[in-house]
């Protein structure tokens, strides 16, 4: 802020003569200054975001890295093996038909297992 402030000043030629008694410059050295730091701020600022580009893509290409791992085993289930087949449930689940159609039902049963009507 108060480089920009300097730079206006400049602009409009009004440097602060107090300023310069104090630091023993000209005008001239001040622009020299103002513009010095111009410079090295825009380079930081660029570095910085040069740097934050870099290390998103390093940090990219890591990842891409560590999923191409070809040595790396893949992961295994893990779950219960200590239940038998025995102690599945195999009976079947089926609901009683309303009541209006059980006789239907019971004679369809009946017709498709061949037994005889009684």
């Amino acid at each position: 802020m108060v480089l920009k402030r300097i730079q206006q000043d400049l602009q409009r030629g009004q440097a602060d003569e107090q300023l310069l008694e104090q630091l023993g410059w000209t005008e001239e050295d001040l622009k020299a200054f103002t513009e010095r730091m111009s410079n090295q701020l825009a380079e930081r600022k660029e570095n910085f975001q040069q740097g934050r580009e870099k290390s998103l893509s390093q940090k990219s290409f890591d990842e891409m890295l560590k999923s191409m791992d070809l040595t790396a085993g893949g992961q295994q289930r893990a779950g219960r093996t200590d239940r038998s087949l025995e102690q599945q449930d195999t009976t079947l689940r089926q609901t009683a038909p309303p009541a209006r159609y059980r006789e239907l039902y019971r004679m369809y049963q009946r017709s498709i297992s061949g037994a005889s009507q009684q």
